[in-house]
């Protein structure tokens, strides 16, 4: 039988059969053929290196797509133990299948490190106010976090290694960064959601200090944060700040992604990443994603 027909387990014949046809000439037989491949998962992934001495381009397409599906246990696991630090390794990871998880890991433990101790104790408004201070010149002062506003809409910004290596990110981004070095040292930092921005809150809500990464880590009250917001246009009132979870920050990432790949027309990774969002929300059990 013909392996397009077969719907038995692949066997590796299977999956050779499947790699000669994937470069059919007939378009439609081609792409059917890849699609068969693509859905085999893993197993076709030690014989693409065969593949890569005739084809490179097709090959290289084919672990791509590969790799993107391959993760799709991953953010189901994830949906249920959410975690926004694994959650942005994981687009990582997506991006980049050579990312080492750890490698990232290792990069925000040597953020926080020199701050071990030097964190005062959350026991008063002030306290919290030089914490965020401290927080905020070590990341943008000292460190170079900021926004890229050159190339904003490029997704490169979304990718947490890309972030780390180049200093520059989305506002959301960028605040995984500082609750990674935050939650190192114990400093009580809450991702807060605005309308079309991201920043972070030191301490509780009644003392309404907030720390912008993408501003250059600027550190402000509420009433600075909302005249800010008003400036850009944006609704201004005290609902339209919103503490948010793990969950729901990576649902904002990952819809991030989805509209910067519309925009530059990249039909497979904008449908990679709404089958994760999908993933997330189905499995967390979550209709506000």
């Amino acid at each position: 039988m013909h392996p397009l027909h077969e719907h038995r387990p692949l066997n590796e014949n299977d999956l050779r059969a499947l790699l000669a046809l994937a470069r059919d000439p007939t378009e439609s037989i081609a792409r059917r053929a890849q699609a068969e491949l693509i859905a085999a998962g893993r197993d076709v992934l030690p014989l693409l290196e065969e593949l890569a001495d005739e084809a490179p381009d097709l090959a290289a397409y084919l672990y791509r797509r590969i790799w993107a599906h391959a993760l799709d246990a991953e953010w189901a696991r994830l949906a249920r133990a959410p975690n926004v630090e694994d959650g942005a390794i994981l687009i990582s990871r997506w991006a980049d299948p050579e990312i080492d998880p750890l490698h990232l890991k290792e990069q925000l433990d040597a953020l926080a490190e020199p701050l071990v101790g030097h964190v005062p104790s959350p026991v008063s408004q002030s306290a919290m106010l030089t914490g965020a201070y401290l927080l905020a010149d070590w990341l943008a002062s000292q460190h170079g976090f900021r926004g890229d506003t050159d190339e904003y809409y490029h997704p490169r910004n979304a990718f947490l290694h890309e972030t780390l290596a180049r200093r520059r990110g989305l506002p959301i981004t960028l605040c995984v960064v500082y609750l990674g070095v935050a939650r190192r040292l114990n400093a009580p930092l809450a991702p807060i959601a605005l309308p079309g921005h991201f920043v972070v809150r030191y301490g509780p809500p009644e003392y309404e200090i907030f720390i912008d990464p993408f501003r250059q880590g600027r550190v402000m009250d509420s009433d600075a944060l909302r005249r800010w917001m008003a400036a850009q246009g944006m609704p201004a009132h005290v609902q339209a700040i919103q503490e948010v979870d793990d969950l729901a920050m990576l649902a904002r990432m990952l819809r991030n992604l989805i509209a910067m790949y519309e925009r530059i027309h990249q039909a497979e990774l904008r449908a990679d990443a709404e089958r994760y969002l999908h993933i997330l929300a189905s499995n967390a059990h979550r209709e506000d994603l």
